[in-house]
């Protein structure tokens, strides 16, 4: 997903989905700040991609940090 992000424009269709797909491999890793990281990315060009918001909250749940999930 690295590779393609770095090839992909931001304004390309499926941008937002190489975002949120990252998210999901960093969340099996357990990287849950980059789970956030990519998640707000994804949604910063795609606002209503939902299953960037949920891997977002779980990432925060992980994180303790219930306010940010709100």
């Amino acid at each position: 997903y690295s590779q393609a992000i770095l090839l992909l424009p931001r304004t390309h269709p499926n941008a937002a989905v190489l975002y949120a797909n990252r998210a999901a491999a960093y969340y099996k890793e357990c990287k849950y700040e980059r789970v956030v990281e990519d998640a707000t990315k994804c949604l910063s060009l795609n606002s209503t991609y939902t299953k960037a918001l949920i891997r977002r909250l779980e990432a925060y749940e992980k994180l303790e940090k219930y306010a940010e999930a709100i």
